[in-house]
């Protein structure tokens, strides 16, 4: 198993992943023309030349990004591999600089983990803050 920066090849995949959720309302809908706009975010898990995870971060400001996108493949769940998606965007973060990371979520708890503070509640959402 690998994270590794995604490509235009990994497109459907991350879409499939998203729309599971989303049609659930765990998540956020996201075309794939969307995501290929913005392939350059994406990180992905690939395990035997299959994608069973994703996560994304965006440049919003030189010192704010948001982590989004975040997606693992139902089997595979519990075997912390969003937290070391969670952990890849936060790295690439530092590297460029980042200092301020956000995340709008339904999902507070596992990012809390890394030091994201709620700040506030919209709907069904939690904005959190990682300083």
């Amino acid at each position: 198993m690998i994270i590794r920066k995604a490509t235009v090849n990994d497109i459907k995949s991350i879409h499939d992943l998203i729309s599971k959720y989303s049609k659930k309302g765990l998540m956020l809908y996201r075309p794939s023309f969307e995501i290929a706009m913005h392939i350059r975010d994406y990180f992905v898990v690939e395990e035997k030349s299959k994608i069973i995870g994703s996560c994304a971060l965006k440049v919003w400001t030189q010192n704010t990004a948001e982590v989004y996108a975040l997606a693992v493949n139902e089997n595979c769940q519990g075997k912390g591999l969003g937290s070391s998606l969670i952990k890849t965007c936060i790295k690439e973060a530092k590297i460029l600089g980042i200092e301020r990371i956000v995340t709008f979520t339904y999902q507070n708890k596992l990012f809390e983990k890394f030091c994201f503070k709620k700040q506030t509640k919209y709907q069904k959402y939690c904005i959190l803050k990682r300083q």
